[in-house]
Formats: C-alpha cells, structure tokens, sequence
C-alpha cells in the first residue's frame, strides 16, 4: 500500500498535468512495478467513493429500508468497479492495433491516480447531499458544473499520457467516456438500478 506522501506525490503530479504541465507525468512510476501499483487507487478511493454509493441509494430508497439501501450500495459499487477496469482491459487488448503499446502503462497509472483524485475532490459534494437531501436540486447543478471540469481535465491528462495530437486523443476520449457512460447504464439496468419501462 502507498505511503500517504507516495499518494500525495501522485496526486499532485497528475493535477499539474491536468492542470497545463504536462511534464509533470514524468514524475510517476509507469514501470510494471507502478503499473500495478497504481491499482492501489481503487482502494484509496474506496472512503469517499462510499460516500457517494451511500448517497445514492439513499435517494432510491425512500423509507427506512436498511436492507434495500445496502443491496444497492453493494450494486453500485460492483457497476463502478466494472465501469473502471473494463474499459482499461479493452484498451489494453487494443492498444497495439491502436498504436499505443509504449504509452498503454502510462495511460493507465494516471487514470488510475486521476480516478482516485476526483473521487476525493467529489467527496465533500457527495456528503453535503447526503446531509442535506432537500438541497439536491442545487448539489445537482453544482455536480454538473464539478463533471465538466472533470471531463476538461481528464481530456488535459489524456492526451498528455497518450502523446498523441487532438485528431487522435480526442476520438479516443470521447469513446472512452461515451462507452463508460453507456456501460453503465446498461448495468444499472441489467442490476435493477434503472427501473424497467
């Protein structure tokens, strides 16, 4: 498990990328060592990503179900899991058709640590609406506003990781955010999230 300042190093070198210093992703172990290593961003994420599976199924559960609320909450989890790792196993088995062998580890060390950022910089807004349920229409906007950012910034990292130009990176990006959005709601429905019409 990464040290606290192992984790803080990482974060802040994919926040500079993000942030219009791309040489900044020079500072992270892309290595096979920092390949795996960089899974540990899953559990690094798991604290405020409960957060939000909490608050979520609060808001399908109306009444006191404590039951209900844990099988979504468990069903929740399960669909990001998938919807984080699937999509990088895909790149991975097309990333020497695609060109991208040589940058395949790097891509994927700094989504992972990317994925892990965002999750604790969504954290507090997931918190407040679990607090405040009444307030959601606002928490909604903002969260709106907070999942642009994150899109800019993914794209900024993206295509730092890839070295590829925007004719490239960009397609790339947006499949990858389309097919992750579409993912998910097919397990959302495939899981009862969704109701059936």
């Amino acid at each position: 498990m990464p040290s606290f300042e192992e984790i803080q190093y990482y974060f802040s070198a994919v926040w500079r990328t993000m942030t219009g210093h791309p040489e900044a992703l020079n500072n992270l172990n892309t290595d096979a060592d920092g390949f795996w290593r960089s899974f540990y961003a899953i559990l690094i994420s798991l604290p405020p990503m409960l957060i939000g599976w909490v608050e979520i199924a609060a808001r399908l559960t109306d009444g006191d179900e404590t039951a209900l609320r844990l099988i979504n909450t468990v069903k929740l989890a399960t669909i990001d899991m998938i919807v984080w790792l699937l999509p990088l196993l895909i790149i991975g088995f097309l990333s020497r058709s695609l060109g991208l062998e040589r940058r395949f580890s790097t891509y994927v060390v700094a989504t992972n640590w990317a994925t892990a950022l965002f999750a604790w910089i969504y954290a507090p807004l997931s918190f407040l609406n679990l607090l405040q349920p009444d307030l959601s229409p606002v928490f909604a906007g903002i969260g709106f506003g907070l999942f642009l950012a994150t899109l800019a910034l993914s794209y900024r990292l993206t295509r730092a990781a890839l070295q590829r130009p925007h004719s490239f990176a960009a397609p790339f990006f947006i499949s990858v955010i389309l097919g992750s959005i579409m993912l998910t709601i097919i397990l959302q429905g495939l899981t009862g999230l969704i109701p059936a019409s």
